[in-house]
């Protein structure tokens, strides 16, 4: 795990990740949908915040936990 604590170290998340968003009204408005559409289960509304953020950008989610994601492809999640 990456513990950002350093300029360098943000520095470093930045050139592998690339850019960053901010978790906005439109990611909630889309995460809340996912939610309800996915069955409620507590559990989950993490990986349907993460999820809405990857769909609102147009961007795949690249995950090593596809389990958590695959019932979102419905959605149109892109798992890479």
């Amino acid at each position: 795990m990456l513990l950002l604590g350093t300029s360098a170290d943000l520095a470093l998340a930045r050139l592998f990740i690339g850019r960053c968003v901010d978790f906005n009204q439109e990611h909630a408005v889309l995460a809340a949908r996912l939610f309800n559409e996915s069955g409620r289960r507590r559990s989950t509304l993490a990986d349907c915040m993460i999820a809405a953020v990857a769909l609102c950008e147009d961007a795949p989610l690249a995950t090593a936990n596809v389990a958590d994601f695959e019932r979102l492809a419905a959605a149109g999640l892109t798992i890479a």
